[in-house]
């Protein structure tokens, strides 16, 4: 069933879902620090088929058609929160961050302009009997002489896909053409002709740009999506109309007390979990967020661009703090002596409120897009600044100290840890790193394919979408190692975390879910 934006004014008295022990119904679960408590027993090995597939679901568009948030399960419900894009005729033509990304362009922002210029004549004088293995090492010796560590860590995949195309890039120069019209709109396709026409571009990439701005507009509507657990098909879908704003709309959505709570492109909203109609709906400070909703005390919490708290009930504001500016990270809880807190990772610090007034607790020293994960009363967290690093830190209701950092240099976004008895989980530019949780010190680390996928844990054991979105692999975690216990293809989205839930599985690719059975006696009777 479809339901309309208006009927968000209906005052709703849908049956509350009751919280199971194995949900996972929201951004890193039920405890938010990637650990499913209370799973059934999973399967030690998989064969060289993998687990059982159970469905697949109807179409539901990702990536730039959908953004890349993670699904969550509660009961035998699976929600994702979507900004469904689709598109439609237009005699307009634009150029926008789409189109660059299909002609191939990545901003180099920290690479010196004589570096830059540098590689533009090294690729385009390539010969073109240099290929494979021997490209390869050019490349490689290249990144080497010319890159320092942070920007071999965010270019060298780049730099090496401009190797192996040669002569077939597209200039840097051009690409500067191309972004003083980023987002103009042209009024038509002869008028977009005409503008090509006036920037001296070689036939090769007059030819590609034209490829590739289409002759469609996008259009999207705000959608919360219901499906079976059981059975992959889609229960409801909740619309509200939305704006186009591609993979920045990432939000994941939280299931609490029978109701769902998803971000949109520029609206936030409470949805009833069982019928799918609209309780309520307010205008979001940022539109399209990669932020997740946390429900705590009766009140709502959302990162979108500043800390933002609404009554879970009527979606009335609360509180906000103006200048408390966050990115992507999304906030957790910590209990302490019976009462709540919140805390928020902001682009500068660890920030510690009521969750009801958003009075300041404390703040600490930290900063960036990984959510923080807690155990007890310790919280351990990636830095966007290399001098801190990962992090661990003692909570305390006035206090928090600081118990230790390890610096290094890591991606433009950071992952989100996991604790595990005494020690904590780091993944990050395709390493795995082991801590201990108390000293810091560095157990181990080992090479892993994965990066900005944040890994989850259920029955001792890790998965972790790798390989850009391939394959999922099961991990369990040893005292100097990760052993690898199986791994199946899956071509899934490589940005959203799996969701772990009863003996399941449910994971997003490009354009739909699917759900494999993960249990020991599933494997066993496959």
């Amino acid at each position: 069933m479809k339901n309309s934006f208006n009927s968000c004014i209906a005052i709703l008295f849908g049956s509350a879902l009751i919280l199971q022990a194995s949900d996972w119904n929201q951004w890193r679960g039920p405890n938010r620090n990637g650990v499913l408590p209370n799973s059934p027993k999973l399967a030690d090995v998989w064969s060289t088929d993998g687990p059982p597939k159970l469905w697949e679901s109807a179409p539901i568009p990702g990536n730039d058609m959908g953004g890349h948030g993670s699904a969550v399960a509660s009961g035998d419900k699976v929600f994702m929160s979507v900004v469904w894009h689709t598109d439609v005729p237009t005699q307009t033509r634009r150029v926008d961050s789409i189109v660059m990304r299909k002609l191939g362009s990545q901003r180099l922002s920290s690479v010196p302009p004589e570096i830059i210029a540098d590689l533009e004549k090294t690729v385009f004088n390539l010969s073109s009997r240099i290929r494979g293995s021997k490209l390869d090492a050019v490349a490689d010796e290249w990144i080497e002489k010319n890159l320092d560590r942070k920007q071999k860590i965010n270019y060298s995949g780049y730099i090496k896909g401009r190797f192996k195309k040669g002569k077939k890039n597209i200039p840097f120069a051009d690409y500067e053409k191309l972004e003083k019209v980023r987002d103009k709109v042209f009024p038509s396709h002869a008028q977009f002709i005409a503008w090509v026409d006036t920037q001296s571009f070689s036939e090769f990439v007059r030819e590609q740009v034209i490829k590739a701005v289409p002759p469609t507009k996008r259009v999207a509507k705000d959608t919360i999506v219901c499906v079976s657990l059981k059975t992959g098909k889609i229960l409801w879908r909740a619309e509200a109309p939305g704006e186009p704003r591609g993979r920045n709309c990432s939000s994941t959505p939280a299931v609490a007390d029978g109701f769902v709570y998803g971000a949109g492109s520029t609206h936030f909203y409470c949805v009833d979990a069982e019928t799918g109609n609209i309780k309520w709906a307010t205008e979001m400070k940022r539109k399209g967020i990669g932020s997740s909703p946390l429900v705590i005390d009766g009140v709502v919490v959302l990162h979108a661009n500043i800390v933002t708290a609404y009554d879970a009930k009527t979606g009335k504001q609360l509180w906000s703090h103006d200048k408390m500016r966050v990115t992507n990270s999304s906030p957790v809880a910590w209990k302490k002596n019976g009462k709540n807190y919140l805390i928020s990772h902001t682009r500068d610090a660890l920030v510690a409120m009521n969750p009801r007034t958003g009075e300041i607790i404390w703040t600490l020293r930290a900063g960036g897009d990984s959510t923080p994960a807690i155990q007890g009363d310790l919280l351990t967290v990636q830095c966007r600044k290399e001098t801190q690093g990962f992090i661990a830190v003692q909570l305390h209701e006035k206090e928090p100290k600081q118990l230790w950092s390890n610096p290094f240099e890591a991606r433009r976004t950071q992952s989100s840890p996991i604790i595990d008895g005494g020690v904590t989980y780091l993944i990050d530019n395709s390493t795995a790193y082991c801590h201990d949780l108390r000293t810091g010190k560095l157990l181990w680390q080992q090479k892993v394919p994965a990066s900005i996928t944040s890994p989850v844990m259920a029955d001792g054991k890790f998965f972790i979408i790798t390989d850009r979105g391939n394959n999922l692999t099961m991990y369990r975690p040893q005292k100097e190692s990760l052993a690898e216990l199986g791994k199946t293809r899956i071509k899934a989205l490589y940005c959203p975390s799996p969701c772990v839930t009863d003996g399941y599985v449910v994971l997003r690719q490009l354009d739909k879910l699917v759900c494999y059975d993960i249990t020991e006696g599933a494997i066993r009777s496959n």
